[in-house]
């Protein structure tokens, strides 16, 4: 294993090697003749000093070194409805809760994935941009949209003037108060996703998703209004409509696999421990570098949607945790009460 101040020069050499600095190569050859506590100081003042980009640099470069393995199993292509529906939703519903100027985001949608494209496809050859069918291409560019919304929700804004339109009108937005904490977005953002696919997947497969039952448990707002008690469906009910959902994941190519299992459980709040496994799902490598990233939300499509349908059969979802199993298993543990 390589010394951290072996790894931090190298680092220091990558970077003026990179840049192709005749003027940093120059002081560089001049501090290594002098002693080594000097050189560190030298090395760490000319990088702050000369160019911050180089500190942005040295940071992407070691958060990159800890990434896990990109995925390298044939995948089949996904339906590009599908894939797309995945896309748009979470753009939308980042959109919709009003805590970035969408000119901007789309800005830095562009210039992040622009700075990760080239060390991405140099792990995959034959990957082509844009095509959202790819679960290869899928993983990257969900990567990039995820990194870059929990970028700007830890800095959201609550009023800011967002340009619209082709001639670059402008609009003053603020935020709806109840979602006014930039803490609170992850868990908006990824119910509000789970609700939109949750209404898509109805409306697209409702014969084989027991639409019409899970219906049946909502309540009206008449109801509620009238104390009414709602339905509650019991966990068997909610794992079986919950594996309809999963296939429809199958169906559309998203995952080889997924299956979902109840778990032994000690609990005496009377919950109920289940196990998701999606095998070589289309967000395996992206959800890895996002949770190593400490970024929120994480692109866990299918998490987002059983979540959805917990609260509308008047249940409780959590999830506990997740990892990745044999490097091509996705395994999520939720918490239903």
């Amino acid at each position: 294993m390589m010394k951290p101040t072996f790894v931090f020069l190298l680092l220091m050499l990558i970077v003026v090697a990179h840049y192709q600095t005749a003027i940093l190569c120059f002081e560089l050859k001049t501090i290594l003749k002098c002693k080594k506590k000097i050189f560190y100081l030298s090395v760490v003042n000319m990088v702050i000093e000369s160019e911050p980009r180089f500190m942005d640099m040295a940071v992407t470069y070691l958060e990159r070194l800890q990434r896990p393995p990109h995925i390298g199993i044939p995948r089949k292509l996904m339906d590009s409805q599908f894939a797309v529906q995945l896309m748009r939703s979470s753009y939308n519903i980042a959109d919709e809760l009003d805590f970035v100027p969408m000119d901007e985001f789309q800005k830095s949608f562009f210039l992040f994935r622009q700075s990760e494209w080239e060390d991405y496809k140099s792990h995959h050859n034959v990957v082509v941009q844009g095509n959202l069918a790819d679960p290869i291409y899928f993983d990257f560019i969900s990567f990039c949209q995820y990194a870059v919304i929990s970028n700007k929700m830890k800095t959201g804004q609550i009023q800011f003037v967002e340009k619209v339109g082709a001639e670059g009108e402008s609009q003053i937005v603020r935020r709806n108060p109840t979602f006014e904490l930039n803490s609170m977005l992850p868990n908006f953002f990824s119910l509000m996703v789970g609700e939109r696919l949750l209404n898509f997947i109805q409306d697209k497969y409702s014969t084989i998703t027991a639409t019409e039952e899970v219906n049946s448990y909502i309540i009206s707002i008449e109801d509620a209004n009238n104390n009414k008690p709602r339905r509650v469906a019991t966990p068997s009910t909610f794992g079986r409509i919950a594996q309809l959902l999963l296939d429809v994941f199958i169906i559309n190519s998203y995952a080889i696999s997924a299956d979902i299992q109840e778990l032994p459980s000690t609990s005496m709040d009377g919950s109920t421990m289940l196990k998701i496994t999606l095998r070589a799902p289309a967000n395996l490598w992206s959800s890895q570098v996002l949770a190593k990233r400490g970024d929120r939300p994480i692109n866990y499509f299918e998490i987002f949607i059983l979540q959805c349908l917990a609260n509308r059969l008047g249940l409780e979802c959590s999830l506990i945790s997740s990892y990745v199993s044999n490097q091509i298993d996705l395994v999520h543990t939720i918490k239903l009460i």
